[in-house]
């Protein structure tokens, strides 16, 4: 795929969301274009109170305001605004939260191309004006897909594109019969060496997504475990061909997960197992993403 397929298909893969699968979509891109410029990032838990806040960059004083609304008429974008910016200003400048201060807000909307709304009477600038009279001016500005489209395509090379690309793509349920193949690929390539004694006490995997803070990676994994991708996935693992081919790979996995634990932890840990099972076993990242999530799930090595 060529970089102006894969660009589109990044556009494409974002801005046909909507709710929290935008908002999540979003924070993965972001997440991936400012490691790879070497900013530290942080994602907030979108449910159950955010404090106006989605994203942020700590080390910037920038923050992220993100609307998966599939309705992006001006009055519902004042009140997106009006609600992140008083509940944002409040905690961020008055209680002093997070970084303490803003120096930039940039609110994305789920919109395509040029479509921004269309404020004649400039009510977006006047509500911004109150904010910088009852605190101080900060930058803002107002995104949509195109806008992370052209971000990515000036300053990004095209290997960061493929994984924001595969990274995305995590949000499918979608298991084909090439990924099937693949997951195969991967277990026929494991050897008995790998195998370990081990027992585990049982977790639920929501308690280790808590105990391993991984918030970054929380909706994936429960998106994931949520669907029909699960039931598919276990058709191979479970057949008799496979079921012992899979059992080594999970020791294989403890095996990795035991010589990384000293070196990383929580989201950093589990990104790593992830790397390294692509690497080792040469498959895609969406397939070494989905062994280990079915391991995190099932087997409780975290």
């Amino acid at each position: 795929m060529n970089r102006t397929a894969i660009l589109k298909d990044i556009e494409n893969n974002i801005g046909y969301s909507t709710g929290i699968i935008f908002h999540n979509k979003v924070t993965t891109c972001l997440k991936i274009y400012y490691k790879n410029k070497n900013i530290l990032t942080k994602k907030t838990k979108q449910l159950g109170g955010d404090k106006g806040v989605d994203f942020f960059l700590p080390d910037e004083d920038t923050y992220f305001a993100i609307s998966g609304s599939s309705d992006t008429s001006l009055k519902n974008t004042l009140d997106k605004l009006e609600h992140d910016l008083f509940t944002m200003t409040k905690n961020v400048i008055e209680k002093k939260l997070y970084t303490g201060k803003i120096k930039h807000f940039i609110l994305v909307m789920n919109t395509f191309s040029e479509e921004l709304p269309n404020d004649p009477s400039r009510k977006i600038e006047k509500l911004f004006e109150e904010y910088f009279e009852k605190y101080y001016p900060f930058e803002y500005d107002i995104w949509n897909v195109e806008s992370i489209k052209d971000m990515l395509d000036q300053e990004c090379a095209n290997d960061v594109l493929v994984k924001i690309s595969e990274e995305l793509d995590m949000y499918s349920s979608t298991l084909s019969p090439t990924i099937l193949d693949e997951i195969r690929d991967v277990l026929n390539q494991v050897e008995d060496t790998e195998e370990i004694k081990q027992s585990f006490k049982r977790k639920s995997t929501q308690q280790k997504i808590y105990e391993n803070n991984l918030v970054i990676q929380e909706a994936q994994i429960e998106s994931c475990l949520l669907n029909e991708w699960y039931s598919k996935f276990e058709t191979v693992i479970c057949d008799i061909e496979y079921n012992k081919k899979f059992n080594l790979f999970k020791d294989a996995v403890v095996k990795i997960y035991d010589e990384n634990k000293k070196q990383y932890s929580h989201s950093e840990l589990f990104e790593n197992i992830i790397e390294t099972v692509r690497v080792r076993y040469s498959c895609s990242h969406k397939v070494s993403f989905y062994l280990v999530t079915y391991i995190f799930d099932r087997c409780d090595i975290f």
